[in-house]
């Protein structure tokens, strides 16, 4: 009896593996297939994708440079960032060649609101002695924010009353960033496309197609060749699971199987032995009258 549940349990466990096989080599088969055939569909999504990106950086830079032309609201406002490998390093607004910055004196090391002329060159070279003793220095990136109606002598009367009421310099919180937000927005008369950029730090359209990362169809079908392996492997843990609990529940059916014919067996025994007694019993009864 033993080794016939051994028998069975072992042709159940061989039929298991080898449709996991079969499966296997279905699935590489189907997935090599599918990107052999689509590459050609990809290259040309890909061409379609630079062209839209490219008709969006171009719509996107003739508005802005509608914007920079227009003089019929106001004084630009400019906004310059600067950074330097990677770190943000200063913010300045500037309007009508004049710069409004947030500076920290070396002298006493507090922080004081800063108006003065300005030039990009000036800004560069000014940065680059700072920083790294030569008067070179790239990092620069500036876009127009909006539009001011106001006279330089206001401009400079609102610059002190946002330093007097500024605080407590902190990095995080209250910084250059902070300091020239809360001025812009008591200065400007009409926004530009990149002032949401500027005072909420969200990309606009200019932005996002900027920093718009296309895939390339090499890249899309690693992708989607990795993405297939992954599914396959997690399909394949399913199947896997799936199958030894197919086992188990088989194992169980023969240990149960077997059960009930040991149990039927010694029943059987079992009424043999009584059949046994009552038979002596008998005999012993009939000698004994």
């Amino acid at each position: 009896m033993a080794a016939t549940v051994f028998i069975a349990v072992f042709v159940v466990v061989g039929v298991l593996v080898v449709l996991n096989i079969i499966w296997i080599i279905y699935r590489r088969r189907h997935t090599v297939r599918y990107n052999a055939i689509s590459r050609q569909d990809l290259e040309e999504e890909y061409q379609r994708q630079v062209a839209k990106k490219d008709e969006r950086m171009r719509v996107e830079v003739e508005k802005r440079k509608a914007e920079e032309g227009d003089t019929t609201k106001g004084k630009h406002i400019w906004f310059s960032r600067y950074v330097q490998n990677g770190r943000f390093k200063h913010w300045v607004l500037i309007i009508e060649n004049t710069k409004y910055e947030l500076r920290r004196d070396m002298s006493s090391g507090n922080y004081r609101a800063n108006v003065d002329s300005w030039t990009i060159d000036q800004e560069k070279r000014e940065a680059a002695i700072a920083e790294r003793k030569i008067p070179d220095v790239d990092g620069y990136y500036v876009c127009l924010i909006g539009w001011t109606e106001k006279g330089s002598e206001e401009l400079k009367r609102i610059c002190d009353e946002v330093m007097a009421r500024f605080g407590t310099y902190n990095i995080v919180w209250n910084n250059c960033q902070g300091f020239l937000q809360t001025f812009a927005d008591r200065v400007v008369s009409e926004k530009a496309s990149d002032w949401v950029w500027f005072r909420e730090n969200t990309k606009t359209e200019y932005q996002e197609a900027q920093a718009l990362k296309i895939p390339t169809p090499d890249e899309i079908i690693a992708a989607n060749r990795s993405a297939a392996q992954g599914q396959m492997n997690a399909q394949n843990q399913q199947r896997i699971q799936h199958n030894l609990h197919a086992m188990h529940r088989q194992i169980h059916q023969q240990s149960h199987i077997q059960l009930q014919n040991q149990i039927q067996v010694q029943n059987q025994i079992q009424l043999q032995n009584q059949i046994q007694m009552q038979n002596q019993i008998q005999m012993q009864n009939q000698m004994t009258g």
